[in-house]
């Protein structure tokens, strides 16, 4: 999500690079990952959900 948003036109899919996990960390392979209303709020740009943009919803 690029910006903040009444629909979905600021969010786009895109590859990451593979986080690289630091000591003691490990890295676990998601194969999906569900959007709550919590990320649906952070698109609107509903106040305290999001700190910065671009925003990388997830918080399922």
């Amino acid at each position: 999500m690029t910006a903040p948003a009444p629909d979905a036109s600021t969010t786009t899919l895109v590859d990451l690079d593979e986080p690289k996990p630091g000591p003691r960390e490990i890295a676990i392979d998601v194969a999906r990952a569900g959007i709550n209303f919590i990320d649906v709020m952070a698109r609107r740009g509903d106040a305290g959900y999001v700190s910065s943009w671009p925003f990388v919803p997830g918080l399922e």
